[in-house]
């Protein structure tokens, strides 16, 4: 089993300082290898990450071990083998303890084939559930040189009948593929809130020898749902789980702190070093006793099975599952009775607005300049409307980038009537482009550019120029 770290944080920019002043504070640093990673189609390796970085990163005193926020592994579809080489190269350059992944999906078949569903989704809690998250599980663990442990995840749906409750779910999947758990405490905490099972009969029902990691955050009611959107402090009753449960933990690790990069403006540095406070605290609990007391408590770690004595049968197969849930929280459309009982639920609404919002977050950072000139020639109402029938019309991307190329072709197809915004487009893809390749690429603009540009940033609609005229600009990196 790993061994003892401590607290930690995951990284996001704009935490430097707190790494940076040494492991007093902050002794693990968990990265989320994908959100740094830069999407080029044009290679066989679609995928790169920066080497300046992470030589920065290892160069931090603290321990690191490594969260995948791209290739979950609940589902039947198996992980995106191209993803893993860079994962595991960045294992081995911060020479990370462990790894883990979400136990979830995010892919699902529709009429044009495979695509993303732009958000991490539930899967089939039945025995064919169990293992085709075992066969997905393994398709990564054997190709990596350190630990690997699955994260609970958030499920805002109501419970189904005859599926495998949350607890029992993931003690078969860790169970028989043999892997750690990554508790997060919000997560199973929120699920009971919006009407899952207990924390307590959740926890009575882990494998607590398996739990190396606890996550910690923050969240917020909305539309009648506690979200898990690691917005800021924990809440009191997520320390208080905790506080009792720590001591039950044979093999703890690590306990980490996790803030959303957009709400870390308004949170603050001074609060998260508060946070840390806490954690350390609850971190001082753990026992020498811990391995006696989870032991006596909690007779599931003996890796045993309870779904004999469980009704499971379900007429439904995970793939199926998968398709259906994918196609009612991304365009809304799926026909049989899965599908009707699922659109039932009120969370597939709250799924379908979480995925949007996402997806809009996505093309305002990589497409700023381009989202705010059609923001401001369109008005708010048929802006909304345009991006919903993008939303609709073109299924979620993996990276903010592909978010970007994908609603550019988008434009490009609906021929719109200002030829400066396809000079705006294609001047923001040329960017993200030479961020990606590091080499200056050259475009060109039918108005003065600088002019343009600058009343965007301003936030001013641009007077159009009726001179017809070619403008080219270098961008480099």
């Amino acid at each position: 089993m790993p061994s003892p770290l401590g607290v930690g944080l995951v990284y996001v920019p704009g935490l430097e300082p707190l790494f940076e002043t040494g492991t007093q504070l902050v002794d693990v640093l968990e990265l989320e290898p994908q959100t740094q990673w830069r999407r080029d189609t044009s290679t066989q390796t679609p995928y790169h990450h920066r080497k300046e970085f992470l030589s920065y990163l290892a160069g931090l005193p603290q321990r690191k071990i490594l969260h995948g926020v791209g290739f979950p592994v609940g589902g039947s579809r198996p992980p995106d083998p191209r993803q893993i080489p860079l994962f595991v190269e960045t294992v081995d350059t911060l020479d990370a303890i462990w790894a883990s992944e979400h136990l979830a999906f995010n892919q699902a078949n529709g009429p044009n084939g495979l695509y993303q569903t732009g958000f991490f989704l539930p899967p089939l809690q039945s025995p064919q559930g169990v293992a085709c998250a075992v066969a997905s599980i393994n398709s990564v663990q054997s190709h990596l040189p350190v630990p690997f442990a699955i994260e609970t995840g958030t499920n805002y749906l109501k419970p189904m009948k005859n599926e495998i409750n949350d607890g029992n779910f993931v003690n078969e999947v860790a169970n028989k593929a043999n892997c750690g758990i990554l508790l997060d405490l919000h997560n199973i905490w929120a699920n009971e809130l919006n009407g899952r099972q207990s924390v307590s009969q959740y926890l009575e029902q882990l494998p607590l020898d398996r739990v190396w990691e606890l996550h910690f955050a923050g969240g917020f009611k909305h539309r009648g749902y506690w979200l898990d959107a690691h917005s800021g402090a924990i809440p009191d009753a997520v320390l208080d789980i905790a506080t009792d449960l720590i001591p039950k933990l044979p093999n703890l690790g690590a306990v980490i702190f996790e803030l959303m990069p957009s709400f870390l403006p308004q949170f603050g540095l001074d609060r998260i070093i508060n946070e840390l406070e806490k954690l350390h605290s609850l971190w001082a609990l753990r026992s020498e006793n811990t391995k006696l007391a989870a032991a006596a408590e909690n007779p599931l770690q003996q890796n045993t099975s309870l779904l004999p004595n469980l009704p499971h049968e379900t007429t439904i197969s995970p793939a199926q599952w998968e398709d259906k849930l994918g196609a009612l929280v991304t365009c809304g459309e799926a026909r049989n009775d899965q599908a009707d009982l699922l659109s039932a639920d009120p969370a597939i609404g709250l799924l379908k607005e979480l995925i949007r919002n996402f997806r809009a977050g996505a093309l305002t950072q990589s497409l700023r300049l381009t989202i705010r000139f059609l923001f401001l020639s369109m008005g708010e109402e048929h802006f909304q409307r345009y991006l919903s029938e993008y939303f609709k019309a073109v299924p979620p991307q993996p990276f903010a980038g592909d978010e970007a190329i994908s609603f550019a072709h988008y434009l490009r197809k609906q021929k719109p009537l200002m030829p400066t915004l396809l000079d705006v487009v294609g001047y923001e893809l040329a960017a993200i482009e030479v961020t990606v390749s590091g080499k200056p690429r050259e475009v060109s603009f039918s108005t003065e550019p600088l002019s343009l540009l600058s009343a965007l940033e301003e936030g001013i609609l641009p007077e159009l120029s009726t001179t017809k005229q070619q403008f080219l600009v270098t961008i480099t990196p």
